[in-house]
């Protein structure tokens, strides 16, 4: 019970205050989607960075590749992660949703149909 209590004081919980100052920031991840990608903020631009694509989900069916970054869905801006998960929401199969997407070379257009939730 201490040790518990000791941590907690360390941390910044009973009374402590913690420095942020030279923290470093905690990209948002999002994790399996019902598009199946997991991403996580961008760093180089606004968006939502893909880090991985399930083999056979809707992304991958619609080209979507890892290191792409969403930029849009359904016509609204995407700035990181966290903003498309909002914008994702919970989408039943058979859900299209419109993806706009950066490759690093072009901006598509990918239109991702909901397999299963």
């Amino acid at each position: 019970m201490i040790l518990f209590a000791a941590s907690l004081v360390m941390a910044g919980v009973l009374g402590g205050s913690l420095n942020y100052a030279n923290a470093l920031p905690i990209p948002y991840l999002v994790g399996p989607t019902a598009i199946g990608a997991d991403v996580a903020d961008a760093t180089t631009m606004p968006g939502a960075l893909v880090v991985a694509v399930t083999p056979g989900g809707p992304c991958n069916n619609a080209g979507i590749e890892k290191d792409d970054i969403i930029v849009g869905v359904n016509n609204v801006a995407v700035l990181n992660a966290e903003a498309f998960n909002t914008a994702i929401g919970n989408p039943s199969p058979g859900t299209k949703i419109s993806l706009r997407v950066w490759d690093h070379k072009t901006k598509k257009l990918a239109s991702v149909t909901i397999t299963t939730v």
